[in-house]
């Protein structure tokens, strides 16, 4: 369920699936040169597509795996997780499988709690192939925030965002958490820091309403606060 803060927002970022083909998105940036752009710019914009391609061309998706990132888009869980198990197999090292397979074994939570553990030790794997990965570090982030775990979560979160300063789900789910713990000025902060950080003007327009939100919420209150105030009500 998403809070006021974020409003209908979706949770959970399948479209981090690719956690480890971001070259494919930041070929889409670099691809489209502004008009007035001088000449000695588009070649440069053009040279780096060319890296980005020939990293992209490197990471192409094992068989299976857009069928079943197809099949998790739509919320089909049951039916992508046998896809994912196939493309696993059909490559054991691609990293975003291991992360898609870790995230709808998370969702479905069948099993007697099996499909729970599973899921930490597909993105244990995940690290062990890529300790930065950054779709790996944020599936972690959730299942250490449905552990309860929230300083391990924000440990993620800020982790990823040294490295991703503008990581949309990041900012999101970051400064949500806080705002459940009733850190309204620490979501701020958050959300903030991306702002100044240049992000796409799509995203902009999403952090200013959320620091609306924020403005108008009233959040929950803090553990902190809430034994404090058991603790003078029994002193009274």
């Amino acid at each position: 369920m998403r809070l006021t803060l974020w409003g209908t927002l979706t949770a959970f970022s399948i479209l981090l699936a690719y956690g480890a083909n971001t070259a494919a998105c930041a070929e889409q940036k670099v691809s489209k040169p502004e008009a007035n752009q001088t000449k000695p710019s588009v070649q440069k914009a053009t040279k780096e597509k060319s890296e980005l391609q020939k990293l992209a061309d490197k990471q192409k998706n094992p068989a299976h795996f857009d069928n079943a990132f197809m099949l998790q888009s739509q919320n089909m869980t049951s039916m992508a997780i046998p896809e994912y198990r196939d493309a696993l197999t059909a490559d054991p090292k691609f990293v975003s499988t291991y992360n898609n397979l870790a995230q709808c074994l998370w969702d479905r939570n069948g099993n007697d709690g099996k499909d729970r553990e599973e899921a930490r030790e597909l993105l244990k794997k995940a690290l062990e192939l890529e300790p930065k990965n950054v779709g790996t570090m944020h599936v972690m982030a959730l299942v250490k925030d449905a552990d309860k775990d929230s300083k391990g979560a924000e440990e993620l979160y800020r982790k990823i965002l040294r490295v991703q300063p503008i990581n949309f789900r990041a900012v999101q789910n970051l400064s949500e958490m806080m705002f459940r713990q009733g850190r309204k000025e620490d979501a701020k902060k958050v959300i903030n820091t991306a702002l100044a950080s240049s992000p796409p003007e799509t995203d902009v327009a999403v952090y200013k309403q959320a620091l609306a939100n924020l403005d108008k919420a009233k959040p929950a209150t803090s553990p902190e606060k809430t034994k404090e105030a058991k603790k003078k009500s029994n002193e009274g």
